[in-house]
């Protein structure tokens, strides 16, 4: 086969590959963006007063204010040694919340973890219980509390598996992410805020649409914010 003819065919077989690949392309376009799920209440609405634990609104950074809502509050029990906690909630209607998690942001605060303060908390209404960290040095422990909700959405019952695993691919599902920080001194400090961290789930769950799934896992890659920077 001379060169002229090996071209032609050259160009042919990629012209038939460019042409399938527009066409997988287009296919797995055509079952649409994976649909936005919202919660059923706005963040905004949650109770100030959980028990006899009260609280006040704390202002967000701008680095902070990165998802579609995000609300933090400062609680404290008057009735319970002073205890207080920061709790911050974020919905994001492309799973942009996921991609922030105690572990590279308290890091990057420089404060480092203390692997032996790791438990689970269970919490009633789902299967996948809170995951509490102990972050810092001693004397200057801080318990963090993380666990998120994946709003999942109602899919197209034509669509294919290899569409829905595309849809997946260009943009997470909606969900919501919650943390809370508390002062460490002793046990009985992650026994009061285990406690917190139960009611404020159970009011919480009040905001979520049906179908909505807890997890405490980080993604199994870092994050990146718009601004490049991790955690």
């Amino acid at each position: 086969m001379n060169i002229k003819k090996r071209v032609i065919l050259t160009a042919v077989i990629v012209g038939i590959g460019l042409a399938l690949q527009a066409g997988s392309l287009a296919y797995l376009k055509s079952a649409g963006e994976l649909p936005v799920v919202s919660l059923e209440k706005s963040l905004a609405d949650f109770p100030t007063t959980l028990g006899t634990w009260q609280s006040k609104d704390l202002d967000l950074t701008e680095e902070e204010d990165y998802t579609d809502e995000h609300f933090k509050r400062l609680y404290y029990n008057p009735k319970s040694q002073g205890a207080a906690v920061e709790f911050s909630m974020t919905y994001s209607s492309d799973g942009s919340d996921r991609g922030h998690h105690p572990e590279v942001c308290m890091a990057n605060a420089g404060l480092p973890e203390n692997p032996g303060g790791r438990a689970l908390v269970q919490v009633d209404g789902h299967k996948m219980p809170v995951q509490r960290f102990l972050f810092g040095k001693p004397g200057q422990y801080i318990l963090v509390y993380y666990w998120h909700y994946t709003l999942k959405p109602q899919l197209d019952e034509s669509t294919s598996q290899l569409q829905r695993f595309y849809q997946r691919l260009q943009r997470r599902p909606s969900s919501a992410t919650l943390q809370i920080f508390a002062r460490y001194t002793d046990e009985s400090d992650a026994e009061r805020i285990d406690e917190f961290v139960r009611a404020a789930d159970a009011e919480f769950q009040k905001h979520l649409p049906e179908g909505a799934v807890r997890g405490n896992r980080r993604l199994p890659v870092t994050v990146f914010r718009r601004d490049n920077t991790p955690g």
